[in-house]
């Protein structure tokens, strides 16, 4: 059985290998977009070789990362159902009391459909498009990270309004604002580690810019462009 450790060290040793073909292009080699200008290329190979040899430790805080966050947002929910309760207790205006319940029933989420793609790739049109199309890495955002910044905003929203409404005073601390922002900027945090965990090692992307340059540079016929496309950088490692 394969591990996610075996999968990105294959990862780094062809992402490494796809840094010497750059190399042997020499001075042709001369892209625009820093990210994948040979020296930063470099540095992203010697990061992911440190991160590759932590990565036993890195799945480790991953984990603890994501209880950590699952542990923060379980309460969120029914600690918003109160918010709204309470707020209905007091006498404010009939549209405050909606915005509250809109936001509400926002943080309560509903079924989120497959990941959704920020950036498109376009349907390829010829044959020699669809040959290459595997090379072009769409930015995606999974729906449960969709959810968790969703449930995140809709949160502080409802914070900065009950902050304005001169009768929101409750008596019950874990109502009050003041400990609704520590709330927020508590889960924040641990939402912030997941995220940071998740992308300890992603050169995938900067790969694909690589083949794309050196495609747009050489033409799809060329044996350098050949030998730096064939080679495979996985997005997925499960």
């Amino acid at each position: 059985m394969k591990t996610p450790d075996s999968g990105f060290a294959k990862n780094v040793a062809n992402f490494e290998n796809i840094i010497s073909r750059v190399q042997a292009l020499g001075a042709s080699y001369n892209p625009s977009r820093e990210a994948i200008q040979l020296a930063n290329l470099t540095d992203k190979l010697n990061l992911a070789r440190l991160a590759l040899s932590n990565l036993h430790e890195q799945m480790a805080q991953q984990k603890n990362a994501i209880h950590a966050r699952s542990a923060a947002f379980e309460p969120l929910k029914k600690l918003n159902t109160r918010l709204l309760s309470a707020a209905k207790a007091i006498n404010i205006m009939p549209q405050q009391i909606e915005n509250l319940s809109s936001l509400n029933r926002k943080v309560q989420g509903v079924k989120l459909s497959k990941p959704k793609t920020v950036v498109e790739t376009e349907k390829p049109a010829t044959d020699e498009e669809k040959k290459v199309a595997d090379e072009k890495t769409p930015v995606t955002v999974s729906s449960a990270q969709l959810g968790y910044d969703s449930q995140l905003s809709n949160f502080d929203k409802v914070i900065k309004q009950l902050a304005v409404i001169p009768d929101y005073k409750p008596n019950e601390d874990e109502l009050k604002t003041e400990q609704l922002q520590a709330s927020y900027t508590d889960i924040l945090t641990k939402n912030h580690l997941v995220i940071e965990a998740n992308t300890a090692i992603s050169n995938s992307r900067l790969a694909a810019g690589v083949k794309n340059y050196v495609k747009s540079l050489l033409g799809t016929t060329h044996p350098q462009y050949k030998a730096i496309n064939k080679i495979p950088i996985r997005t997925n490692m499960d």
